[in-house]
């Protein structure tokens, strides 16, 4: 009877990242968002999971808290360049196990391996935020898009049935820096006014994020932008550079002609009225020189030691 129990009580589930702060080296503009984000998630939001066998369709809820000392000092001590967190973002649920009929060992063959349900409970529940994971980084790179590089973890833990998990993972990008680079070089090439709820909806529709399909241009080209977030920054010249000029080929390039005087094209229709477009195409054309020296071996390195 214990056993039938407890494989019906519901699992409280909490993810809490620490974000990184404004500082002084920000521009007023990435400060301004940042206030403007927490405004907006300090009334709880919602999301529908995706990507998970066994929870799609069900619920996390989304909110900004603040973070104080305490909690800051017992599990964000050591993030990224030893800031003071101002502010927490929390996903939260309640979670069923799904059952021994859907969450099963299997052997090398697809059959079900016999175990005890408390034993596969007890898998589940370790297993628990790695499941519900994919749902909650996309929701970060849908953030990142929306308030424009104003939004970035640096640290998370888990409570699973209110204890902490093993589990914690965050990404760390250059986006934010390059946004910031961009405004402050020629604000009119960022544009900060944008409905997050549009942004966060549409990245959620693209099948290539859950089902590895990319079915659009679009869709294959925020594929290859989620590949500029990774769990330590890089320290390499190349790696963020291919992989932005992949996602800028994808929306952009057509087959058959070349690249970069397609993106010198439609560059110009889409920000033909911007003051700084010389400049703007002329950092594409050094990109694609950089790209094509470093892949084909001909570009003078000093050692990686």
């Amino acid at each position: 009877m214990a056993g039938s129990r407890t494989s019906t009580k519901a699992v409280p589930v909490k993810a809490f990242f620490a974000l990184y702060p404004p500082v002084r080296i920000h521009s007023d503009a990435h400060y301004a968002l940042y206030c403007k984000f927490i405004d907006e998630y300090e009334k709880p939001k919602h999301v529908s999971i995706k990507g998970s066998d066994f929870h799609d369709g069900e619920v996390l809820t989304v909110r900004t808290i603040p973070c104080t000392p305490k909690f800051h000092n017992r599990f964000f001590g050591q993030t990224q360049f030893l800031l003071q967190t101002r502010h927490v973002l929390e996903f939260s649920g309640s979670f069923n196990f799904p059952g021994p009929q859907k969450f099963f060992f299997a052997d090398p063959k697809g059959k079900s391996i016999p175990k005890a349900e408390p034993t596969l409970r007890a898998s589940w529940v370790y297993l628990l935020p790695t499941l519900l994971d994919v749902t909650i980084q996309t929701y970060f790179c849908a953030l990142i898009i929306a308030f424009a590089g104003a939004v970035s973890p640096t640290g998370n833990i888990w409570h699973v049935g209110r204890r902490v998990h093993h589990f914690s993972k965050h990404y760390v990008t250059a986006v934010p820096h390059g946004i910031e680079y961009l405004r402050q070089y020629d604000s009119t090439l960022i544009k900060d006014e944008i409905d997050h709820n549009i942004v966060i909806k549409w990245i959620f529709s693209q099948a290539g994020i859950f089902d590895g399909y990319s079915n659009t241009p679009a869709a294959k080209a925020l594929n290859y932008y989620t590949r500029l977030f990774v769990p330590d920054f890089r320290e390499d010249e190349l790696s963020n550079t291919v992989w932005a000029l992949a996602g800028i080929e994808a929306l952009l390039v057509e087959g058959g002609r070349s690249s970069a005087g397609q993106l010198r094209e439609k560059l110009r229709a889409i920000f033909g009225t911007t003051e700084n477009l010389e400049w703007l195409l002329s950092m594409i054309d050094m990109l694609y020189e950089f790209r094509s020296k470093m892949v084909h071996g001909n570009r003078q390195l000093k050692s990686a030691f």
